[in-house]
Formats: C-alpha cells, structure tokens, sequence
C-alpha cells in the first residue's frame, strides 16, 4: 500500500497534455463525421484532418476542405461548428427554424458560421452579424459588430 500512494500521487500530478495529429485520412473521422461530409458536401476534397487528444481519449476532430470549409466535431462525430469564408455554407444541416427565421426576417446576408454549444447556437452572418438562438430555437440575442 505504501508503494501504491507515491505511484498514484505521479499519475495523479503528471499533466495531462493535449495531443495533435494532422493527417489527411478521411477514414480517420468518426462514421458520424464522414457521413456529414458525404451529405452535405460530397463534391469536397478533405485537405486535412486534425485529431486532437489527450492521454486517454480524443477530444475533437476537425477538417480543412478544399473549398475553404472548416468544420469541427466532436469525439462522437456530431458537428460542432462550420465556417466556410470563401463560399456560402451549406445550409442543409442547419436547423429549419433557424433558416425560417433569417428568411422571415429578411435578412439578407449568407450565413458564413453556425456553432453549436452546449445549451445554444450562434449564427455568424457575412454583414457582421450574430445571431444566438437556444436549443428551442427562440432568439436570444441579435448583434452588430
């Protein structure tokens, strides 16, 4: 037991460092996540898959398309943001909510980044403005900036 408690101790204080791999592997994606791709942009060429991990489990995966797209997801596959600079981000996988309202509303911008965090969804639009929406897709907060 006595041996037991220092060994703990050093597992316990050795920092946990965060890991990243660059790989051009579309395979190395969860099936999820290559599903995703497939849907939505099937005429994209992955450029780059950036893995990052930790000791014990990996943390997030995101891709560089050959249209200027970024998108990340998370560990299971499920996105978690999309930003394309260069062209008009595919709103397919947006939620119909979300669209209906920038329609009804019209605005008249391209969305150019939607993500998803843990209780809400912040739209990005291309004349400098944000849109925050909860999980029930009511507005929360509409920003100039």
């Amino acid at each position: 037991m006595k041996k037991l408690i220092p060994i703990l101790l050093i597992l316990l204080l050795t920092p946990i460092k965060a890991r990243e791999i660059i790989k051009t592997d579309f395979t190395q994606l969860p099936s999820k996540a290559q599903n995703f791709l497939l849907q939505y942009y099937p005429e994209n060429k992955v450029l780059i898959t950036h893995i990052e991990k930790n000791n014990y489990r990996i943390l997030s995966y995101s891709v560089a398309l050959d249209n200027g797209c970024n998108i990340s997801f998370e560990e299971n596959g499920n996105w978690k943001e999309v930003e394309c600079l260069r062209e008009e981000l595919s709103t397919k996988f947006i939620p119909k909510k979300i669209t209906d309202y920038i329609q009804r509303n019209r605005i008249d911008d391209e969305i150019i980044r939607i993500s998803k965090k843990r209780s809400y969804y912040i739209v990005e639009l291309s004349k400098k403005t944000i849109l925050i929406f909860d999980f029930k897709f009511n507005l929360l907060k509409r920003l100039k900036w």
